[in-house]
């Protein structure tokens, strides 16, 4: 039997796909690809979602019926909410710990593509938790870069690297610490990117580790450009507490269309906030979804 954890979390779903349904009723249709039938069964759709929503009692399970329900109309709205939501934009991402497999890597690289993100790729995978003294080894003998060491400085280090990450040219923090710092990489600072996704796809870390990750963090949330912190609706223990003490907005949910929606909302523009499903969420979506232009080209005649 669903508990009633699951029971309100199926509400919130639903309510989500009213607004999904309404955008594609109201929005889509004036572009054209959603035609008059079409949108008239969405609406009816729409009202018989509300009816059920407005008949529910707290105590009552989900049922099947309404899971199914919402669950095909988030399907159904999704790509098209998502076309061309980040086109053009470079997107970097920075995994701490390894970025291959799993439910993040996977959501995020679909979260992309679904996104019609485009420019250079750019990946970062940190390698943790961090060797202090081989840091401190490496940072050594070079003048331009002695601000940094000492182990009380860790969260100076993570603001540079952060500050190397958002902008373009000579990346020294980044070179000197690269066999220290990085499992892999992709791409180049050549262009800086537009946003940015992190993602822990590891244990959380602790002392000097942490350090370097609040300054990286806090430096990336005030460095002017949108950046998400994701994980994934089983990721436990949570990160999202962590992210949201150093300002960055979190997607708890990001192996989710409804994740993945929140997440390139706010890559786009949309106000930072802790979204999706999660009890660590305070909404499931941005209350305002902004309509994406459509790509118009020139008509004879």
């Amino acid at each position: 039997m669903f508990d009633l954890r699951y029971h309100v979390v199926s509400l919130a779903a639903v309510f989500v796909a009213l607004v999904i349904g309404i955008l594609l009723g109201v929005g889509i249709s004036e572009t054209g690809r959603v035609d008059t039938i079409e949108r008239d069964s969405y609406e009816q759709r729409i009202a018989d979602l509300e009816s059920e929503v407005q008949s529910a009692k707290a105590e009552d399970v989900a049922s099947e019926h309404e899971r199914r329900a919402a669950q095909d109309v988030i399907a159904r709205a999704y790509p098209a909410l998502m076309e061309n939501r980040l086109a053009g934009m470079r997107v970097a991402r920075v995994y701490v710990g390894p970025a291959g497999g799993g439910a993040i890597p996977s959501g995020v690289d679909a979260l992309l593509a679904d996104g019609d993100a485009g420019g250079a790729p750019f990946l970062r995978a940190l390698k943790v938790p961090i060797d202090p003294d081989a840091i401190e080894g490496a940072l050594e003998g070079r003048p331009e870069l002695a601000r940094y060491v000492g182990r009380d400085r860790f969260d100076e280090l993570g603001a540079g690297l952060a500050d190397e990450l958002l902008s373009e040219g000579d990346t020294p923090l980044w070179d000197a610490l690269s066999r220290q710092l990085v499992l892999n990489e992709e791409g180049s600072n050549q262009h800086p990117p537009d946003a940015v996704v992190v993602a822990r796809t590891v244990e959380p870390q602790e002392g000097e580790t942490a350090a370097l990750l609040e300054g990286f963090y806090k430096r990336l949330a005030s460095g002017g450009v949108p950046v998400v912190a994701a994980e994934a609706t089983e990721t436990r223990p949570s990160g999202v507490p962590f992210y949201r003490r150093q300002g960055l907005a979190t997607v708890d949910s990001i192996d989710t269309r409804i994740g993945r929606l929140a997440a390139a909302l706010v890559l786009a523009g949309a106000p930072a906030g802790s979204y999706g499903v999660k009890g660590t969420a305070d909404q499931i979506l941005p209350q305002e979804i902004e309509p994406v232009q459509p790509t118009t080209t020139g008509a004879g005649g």
